[in-house]
């Protein structure tokens, strides 16, 4: 009898958001302590061209606080493509959870740069020989052009001088 067997791709959502707040390095080496293939992951464009690991082109009501530790009421408030990197990392998007996952591990982190999480994936590799890939989602609209991001061919140019930057 002739079996035909399939590769199985695991992906990490968000860096496997059940268990550590999303698309952090923290979630991100979990994920590949626990051997997945691939860690799926949105990014965006901080005011300084930066490429920003974030699901939302904004601070995430809920699950975000400012730096002086308050809650973000109104996502219109702190729209990355209008902030620098340095004031966006000053945020804590840990600390508070996701509310659809009541037992994840709560910590206070940020969200990191797309070379951040190339350079994980690259001592990772360094360390245990095993590759991981990366599914980068990048979102586009016109109605949102030059509001939550670049025009497409900008952002998809910023996105690949990252990857092709990295020492991976």
């Amino acid at each position: 009898m002739n079996v035909t067997r399939y590769a199985c791709d695991l992906q990490a959502h968000r860096g496997g958001a059940a268990i550590l707040p999303e698309n952090s390095l923290e979630a991100f080496q979990k994920a590949i302590d626990f051997e997945v293939n691939t860690l799926e992951l949105d990014v965006v464009i901080s005011k300084d061209s930066l490429v920003v690991v974030s699901h939302e082109a904004y601070m995430r009501p809920g699950m975000c606080k400012t730096p002086a530790g308050e809650p973000i009421r109104n996502k219109e408030e702190f729209n990355l493509f209008k902030m620098n990197y340095s004031e966006i990392k000053s945020f804590d998007c840990g600390s508070l959870g996701n509310p659809k996952f009541p037992d994840q591990n709560k910590l206070k982190t940020y969200k990191p740069l797309l070379a951040e999480v190339l350079q994980l994936t690259t001592e990772n590799f360094r360390k245990k020989r095993k590759r991981v890939s990366l599914n980068i989602e990048i979102k586009s609209s016109p109605q949102t052009d030059g509001i939550y991001h670049p025009k497409p061919e900008e952002f998809v140019r910023l996105v690949t001088s990252t990857i092709k930057n990295a020492s991976i």
